[in-house]
């Protein structure tokens, strides 16, 4: 041990400082690049931690930053269309039961016309086509469709879950309306517009509702907010609220301010608005259809002296929603008698709707955005690609599942279908999970793949899977590849660090031979030199890890200044968050990693400089020297 201590440490540090002075071009060179590398990482790591921070922070209200995976049963396959098997079925469908129809109009007395009914199959130019939109190809279509795959529910996606870390799973139910649900304008219904097939979009703006867990819908209500329990809840979009305000859509290239204020604006008209619609179904709808065609013929025959009314001419309401009137009925008793017969006619064959109107009060609870948040990686704008991966959707106008489990008579009265989904879109789940690797790993096994011709779903994989939401899984999965890439760029660093660092050092004691050699030809031990370029490959690497630290603040420093600011104001209008006070962090600087990644850089900088140390210590130095 004494041996070591020939040099004092102060004198290898004085030593080795020289040295640094001696070889400064490859010792500056390899420092430059060194700490640009080291610096990368670092800000590259503290950037990813703020970028996870902010993300964390936006994300925690709502559904952002929970992984779900909506489940479709999708059991809707054209390829049936073609098998002649339900062409058949659909032929014996239609004579059975224009054969029942015949004979129950035979029983009433009242006329039947088999060709009234639309034929399932027919022949042009020889040809046998099939009509899979009449009433009866329709019917063999669906026993077809479930004879291939039965339906699957909430039991069959338990199954498929199971070895999987589910959370929970909620069941969403879309439910169109059956007939109209209009705006009424300042109270007022405006019939000749009803009787028209096109309609404003602020008119139809509850075509259909959702019904969603009140879970998935109270981060988007309106604070402290209590409804009149005499309305519908209603959550509509901010989208739908711009139309219903008639108010012009902002461009695309607005600023995140802009979107940030229009979306602070809409949240304040929206409050307590309570919007009032009427509801008609069909039957009221085509009454009120009867009765606009009606007039609109009278009044354009008005001049017309052989003209003949219509026996019988219906009356518009005088209040909103109201029911339509007869303002005239010329027809026979006999007349009248044969259409209360084909009314009872229509109700026996299950054809019948009597006319049904009402007013219906929605009032807004709260907003949410309609928009489709699929990752776009298309766009040339780096914030285009960081806005369409933030955020979240849910389906609108939704409203709470409590509030429909208590009034599910009235609500079914409005919005219902009277057909099979074999879409799966009108009744479906999310199912949510702890981890977003567990979520990735469901959706890859047990997802049923997309068939044109054959629909999706199987026995053994009976639903669409496809994430719903939000993009947490795909962001998460972003940032494992973030931080991979991240990892192959420290193994670089410490390969580069290893080699340069040893060819640094060997560079240096190639150069310093006649002074080693002096130094062992006045009793200088090998231990003391090698020491002394130890001491040297510890000082540059102290300096490399002290200026990166430095340049990494700097460069942190100006970030959370100039960008801090900017992508909080994107964050707020991408996430619509409710709570101000919470801010984005550009740059984050994590101590341990920091210390881990620069410990590394200074461990390796050492160990590779041993391997030229032992190399050149263990030569003859004196000896070489003599013989030059």
């Amino acid at each position: 041990m004494e041996e070591w201590f020939v040099i004092k440490i102060t004198d290898m540090v004085t030593l080795a400082s020289t040295k640094l002075r001696t070889h400064r071009i490859w010792t500056i060179v390899f420092v430059v690049v060194e700490v640009l590398l080291v610096t990368t990482i670092l800000t590259s790591v503290a950037v990813m931690r703020g970028v996870e921070k902010s993300l964390a922070d936006f994300g925690s209200e709502g559904v952002n930053g929970r992984y779900m995976v909506e489940a479709i049963n999708w059991r809707h396959g054209s390829g049936l269309e073609n098998d002649r098997k339900v062409w058949d079925r659909a032929e014996e469908l239609y004579e059975k039961y224009t054969a029942e129809h015949a004979a129950m109009a035979r029983e009433l007395g009242v006329d039947y016309f088999k060709d009234s009914e639309e034929v399932p199959t027919e022949y042009i130019d020889g040809e046998r086509f099939f009509n899979s939109w009449t009433k009866y190809g329709r019917m063999a279509l669906d026993e077809a469709r479930n004879e291939a795959v039965p339906a699957s529910g909430l039991p069959e996606l338990e199954k498929l879950a199971e070895g999987y870390d589910v959370k929970q799973i909620f069941e969403i139910s879309v439910k169109p309306a059956s007939g109209s649900v209009r705006y009424l304008e300042n109270g007022k219904e405006d019939l000749a517009k009803l009787a028209r097939p096109n309609s404003s979009e602020q008119e139809s703006l509850f075509g259909g509702v959702t019904v969603l867990a009140d879970e998935l819908m109270e981060y988007y209500l309106f604070p402290e907010y209590q409804y009149d329990d005499r309305n519908i809840p209603i959550l509509m979009s901010y989208e739908s609220m711009e139309k219903y305000l008639e108010l012009e859509a902002l461009p695309g290239d607005a600023g995140d301010e802009e979107k940030l204020e229009r979306s602070r604006y809409l949240e304040d008209a929206a409050r307590g608005r309570v919007i009032s619609t009427c509801y008609r179904n069909n039957a009221s709808r085509q009454g009120v259809f009867n009765a606009v065609a009606i007039m609109d013929e009278i009044s354009r025959n008005k001049d017309n002296e052989g003209y003949v009314e219509p026996e019988l001419v219906y009356d518009l309401p005088e209040m909103p929603c109201g029911a339509v009137g007869v303002a005239k009925d010329g027809r026979s008793e006999e007349q009248k008698k044969q259409a209360g017969l084909m009314e009872e006619y229509q109700k026996r064959i299950g054809e019948y709707e009597a006319p049904e109107q009402r007013i219906v009060k929605f009032e807004v609870i709260g907003l949410v955005h309609e928009v489709d948040r699929g990752v776009d990686l298309s766009s040339q704008n780096l914030w285009d690609i960081l806005r369409s991966m933030t955020g979240a959707a849910i389906p609108s106008p939704a409203i709470p599942l409590s509030y429909y489990a208590e009034n599910q008579e009235m609500i079914d009265g409005i919005f219902h279908t009277d057909y099979e989904d074999f879409l799966g879109f009108n009744e479906y789940y999310a199912v949510e999970f702890y981890d977003a690797g567990v979520a990735r790993e469901f959706l890859a096994k047990e997802s049923c793949v997309v068939d044109q011709n054959e629909g999706c779903a199987t026995e053994e994989k009976p639903f669409l899977l496809a994430a719903w939401g939000n993009n947490s899984i795909a962001i998460d999965q972003i940032v494992s590849i973030g931080l991979r890439i991240i990892m192959c760029a420290i193994a670089v660093l410490v390969v580069f660090t290893m080699v340069s660092m040893g060819k640094t050092v060997a560079r240096a004691i190639a150069d310093d031979r006649r002074e080693m050699a002096i130094f062992r030809a006045i009793g200088f031990e090998r231990s003391s030199i090698m020491a002394i370029y130890l001491v040297y490959a510890i000082l540059i690497g102290l300096i490399v890890v002290i200026l990166a630290v430095v340049l990494t603040v700097i460069v942190g420093a100006g970030a959370n200044v100039f960008f801090s600011e900017r992508v909080t104001v994107f964050l707020q209008a991408s996430f619509l968050t409710i709570d101000p006070t919470i801010r984005a962090t550009v740059f984050l600087a994590d101590g341990w990693i920091f210390v881990g990644i620069l410990g590394l850089v200074l461990g390796v900088a050492v160990i590779s400089s041993l391997v030229p140390i032992w190399v050149n210590m263990r030569r003859d130095l004196v000896k070489e020297l003599k013989t030059e």
